[in-house]
């Protein structure tokens, strides 16, 4: 072909491409929706702002007035939403019309199976009542606040004292992932797999890394065509070649498990497992749901929940803490009000009882303060199941999937106010200096409705222990230079963990 031809070609092609866009662009209601392409749908958006893709998202609800429709593949409708309005209509006033939907179930069935998390209906709600029943009784609480308290003294203050001492950088982030599931195995099966050891290099965790695979898929089925990522798994290629193989580390950890706390015999123990066992073998035959699967599946949702949340909830809480030196100062002078009588046992470090710290009100609202800029869950996703018009004025059809935007919802000025990007404590207190209360529809980082989060106070206690624990004894700087970003995952981890130094405290 003559090479003219082919500039202009190649030059026509560009013209029509670029009136094509002008085009697509005059049809938007509004700047910040997305362009829908012809049979791609908003996926071409999608994939060019997906490095940066919860600011992108919030950026364009701040644009759209926190709710804005977004049609994607044919047949596919989805709402994006961050306007407490409609988070309370749906998850509390109107409950019943949106219930996680069979798209979500396929998202997560192979991950969390038929666990809490992942039901619906009368299933979800006898989960609900005998999980609610096991984790507010008030042994497994004590034993909560416990089991945080030995863990921070024995394994995580004797680790960061090594680091400051050798002078090495240490992931902070991967120091509280390993510390949250230590603790969370112990509370769920009795059995501590000491992931966080004092000497030597931390050990390789097959389920630790097999857990950030599976939530890294997870995260991409949302935004891959429910088709292709089950056409993926049907080939065995790409990330869901990674998810077969995790899935099978995760069961085969947690059935060894199993195994091992039936083995024992010892029925008596503070665990949930135990309380489960316990509680499955007063039922009868008709009701008993304790098959290993069923078993599989509850200590599944309750693994992921225990590790992420405070993890992750603590690891952004340091990381905001190290910026605002002003905010570290207050949380040290609250904290020596109660030091005096929470010396360690048998070394020079400090920790405190669940009691005292539970008066501290400047701790207790800089974690609400850091949940609300960094939500573990940074998304949600619920289905319509009639037709429905939401507060907001947009009306749902039957049908509809609906993402709820947490982290966005906590940088919206309309919502948190013209500050709402800094991190100030000081708006959880009221003038009397007592808690402010915030309705669980705003700060939505333990959900609403009847689903909000039944561990809630008990990841209070462990990120108050570990929090006041490494702030009292030790100087937490982030690495000059290290940069710090949520990573792509349904869980909100830092892309390239958190790497300090840590300087023993006079």
């Amino acid at each position: 072909m003559n090479p003219l031809w082919l500039l202009i070609e190649l030059f026509s092609i560009l013209c029509f491409l670029i009136l094509y866009y002008r085009h697509l662009q005059s049809k938007k209601t509004s700047h910040f929706v997305p362009i829908k392409w012809p049979v791609m749908g908003v996926l071409p958006g999608l994939a060019a702002n997906i490095h940066h893709f919860h600011d992108w998202v919030t950026a364009l609800l701040a644009g759209a007035g926190y709710t804005f429709r977004v049609n994607g593949l044919p047949g596919q409708r989805y709402f994006a939403t961050c306007d407490p309005a409609n988070v309370r209509h749906i998850f509390t006033s109107n409950f019943a019309n949106y219930p996680k939907g069979h798209e979500f179930v396929e998202i997560f069935d192979d991950f969390l199976g038929g666990g809490l998390f992942n039901a619906d209906g009368e299933s979800w709600r006898r989960q609900r009542v005998k999980a609610q029943m096991l984790m507010t009784a008030p042994r497994f609480r004590a034993f909560t606040a416990s089991c945080s308290r030995d863990k921070a003294e024995k394994s995580l203050l004797p680790f960061l004292a090594l680091a400051a001492d050798e002078g090495r950088p240490c992931d902070l982030q991967d120091v509280f992932l390993r510390l949250s599931f230590d603790l969370t195995c112990t509370l769920i099966f009795g059995i501590d797999p000491a992931c966080l050891q004092v000497t030597g290099l931390p050990p390789e965790v097959p389920f630790l890394r097999a857990a950030d695979v599976a939530l890294e898929t997870i995260f991409l089925r949302h935004i891959i065509p429910m088709a292709c990522w089950k056409l993926m798994r049907r080939l065995n290629v790409g990330p869901e070649r990674k998810m077969a193989a995790a899935r099978r580390t995760i069961d085969s950890f947690v059935a060894e498990m199993i195994t091992r706390r039936r083995v024992d015999k010892v029925n008596e123990g503070a665990d949930l497992l135990s309380s489960f066992i316990c509680h499955d073998d007063n039922t009868s035959d008709d009701d008993r749901r304790s098959t290993d699967e069923s078993i599989r599946d509850t200590t599944v949702n309750l693994l992921f929940a225990g590790r992420d949340g405070p993890g992750t909830g603590l690891s952004w809480f340091f990381y905001l803490v190290s910026k605002n030196p002003r905010v570290e100062q207050k949380l040290l002078g609250e904290l020596s009000t109660v030091v005096v009588s929470s010396r360690s046992r048998d070394s020079s470090m400090v920790t405190f009882q669940a009691s005292e710290l539970n008066k501290l009100v400047y701790l207790h609202a800089a974690l609400c303060e850091s949940l609300r800029l960094y939500p573990p869950v940074p998304f949600e996703h619920k289905v319509a199941a009639a037709a429905d018009e939401l507060p907001s004025g947009k009306k749902l059809k039957a049908g509809d999937k609906v993402l709820f935007f947490n982290y966005s919802m906590g940088r919206m000025k309309g919502v948190w106010g013209k500050d709402c990007m800094e991190f100030r404590p000081e708006r959880w207190i009221t003038e009397e200096g007592k808690l402010r209360h915030e309705p669980s529809y705003k700060f939505f980082s333990f959900n609403t409705g009847p689903r909000t989060c039944l561990g809630k106070e008990l990841a209070f206690v462990q990120m108050k222990t570990v929090a006041a624990a490494v702030l009292w004894n030790f100087d937490v700087q982030v690495v000059p230079g290290h940069v710090v970003e949520p990573k792509l995952s349904l869980i909100l981890h830092m892309k390239d963990g958190l790497l300090v130094r840590v300087h023993r405290r006079a």
